[in-house]
C-alpha cells in the first residue's frame, strides 16, 4: 500500500556555509512544517540575461498536504533569494514513512 506525502524543493546560495544551511532547514523542522530536509547541488541558469553556473543548496522538504502551505508561506518569507524557487508536488510513499510525515507535520 502507499499514500501520498508532499515534497518541496528550494535553493539557497552556494556562499553560506554548511551550519547556515542546517539551521535554516532545522527551524522547518522545529516548527513541525517539514519532517526531513535534504540538501546540494549545482545550478546552470538564465537570470536577468545572464547566464549562472553557480553551486547552491537544493533542500528537499517532506511536508504532509496539511502543512504545505503554512511552509511555502514560511521558506518565501524567509528565503534570501529575491524570487525563490519553491516548487511541491505530491508523491506516493509507503504508508509507515507517509505516517511519520504527517505525524511530524501534520
Amino acid at each position: 500500500m502507499t499514500a501520498d506525502i508532499v515534497l518541496l524543493e528550494t535553493t539557497l546560495p552556494g556562499e553560506w556555509d554548511e551550519e547556515q544551511v542546517i539551521s535554516f532547514a532545522t527551524l522547518r523542522v522545529e516548527a513541525g512544517l517539514a519532517a526531513c530536509v535534504q540538501r546540494r547541488i549545482g545550478s546552470t541558469y538564465r537570470w536577468r540575461g545572464e547566464l549562472c553556473d553557480e553551486q547552491e543548496w537544493c533542500l528537499r522538504l517532506k511536508t504532509s498536504e496539511s502543512s504545505l502551505q503554512e511552509l511555502v508561506a514560511a521558506l518565501v518569507a524567509a528565503h534570501p533569494y529575491d524570487e525563490p524557487q519553491v516548487v511541491h508536488w505530491r508523491a506516493g510513499a509507503s504508508d509507515g514513512y507517509a505516517d511519520w510525515v504527517e505525524e511530524q507535520t501534520g
